[in-house]
């Protein structure tokens, strides 16, 4: 399989697993949000004025995706993960002064991605620097933004994404990283993690029907 999809109705991510670079961000990923373009560049003459992949990680993506639903869930109001509060709003975002903030590093480089909860919403803050200096017409202006999901929402993307990603590719990724002498990941960290969160999830979803008025 030369072409890793993953995608649910907020989210979509692709990768060309041909190409590997090694290292922490070894294969080309574009991921969107609502359209918007989280990782990915596009130049006129490089890439032919389409949006092409950029130094990603699509267990890094699960990683972090599952990680910070697990700290959403679990949080007190105003922890953090990964960053300061102040940094986050010196990159221009607005968030709120108790709200949970995870900073999403494993997706992939020249991209700082910043996961916000505030009560039933999850704003993905995101700054894609590749963009910055983009040739492409379609994609000027469009290297920062925010997105606003509802918090269950966001949940069952993650989970269609990660049960995707689980059952059909972490094997696939699992050979190429043999074949090319790299560490192993670690997927049963990842399966108890989507096991852990689709658990909750539907402990919260019989919660809310069992109390609708």
């Amino acid at each position: 399989m030369d072409t890793l999809k993953l995608s649910s109705k907020h989210i979509y991510i692709e990768a060309d697993l041909r190409k590997f670079y090694g290292g922490a961000y070894p294969f080309p990923v574009v991921m969107l949000v609502d359209g918007h373009v989280i990782v990915g560049m596009c130049w006129e003459k490089w890439s032919s004025g389409k949006l092409t992949g950029a130094p990603g990680d699509p267990y890094g993506i699960v990683q972090d995706l599952l990680d910070s639903i697990r700290f959403f869930m679990r949080a007190k109001p105003g922890e953090l993960v990964g960053v300061k509060r102040d940094t986050v709003r010196e990159y221009g975002f607005h968030v709120e002064e108790d709200s949970l903030i995870y900073s999403a590093t494993s997706i992939a480089d020249s991209v700082y991605i910043f996961l916000e909860r505030t009560k039933d919403i999850v704003n993905v803050h995101y700054y894609n620097r590749l963009l910055d200096e983009t040739d492409c017409p379609e994609f000027k202006e469009k290297q920062k933004g925010t997105i606003e999901l509802l918090f269950a929402e966001f949940v069952e993307d993650v989970l269609r994404i990660s049960g995707e990603y689980l059952k059909n590719y972490a094997s696939i990724i699992e050979q190429i990283m043999m074949e090319r002498g790299e560490e192993p990941y670690d997927h049963d960290v990842l399966w108890k993690w989507y096991q852990e969160i689709k658990e909750s999830h539907k402990k919260e979803l019989k919660f809310l029907k069992a109390n609708v008025i």
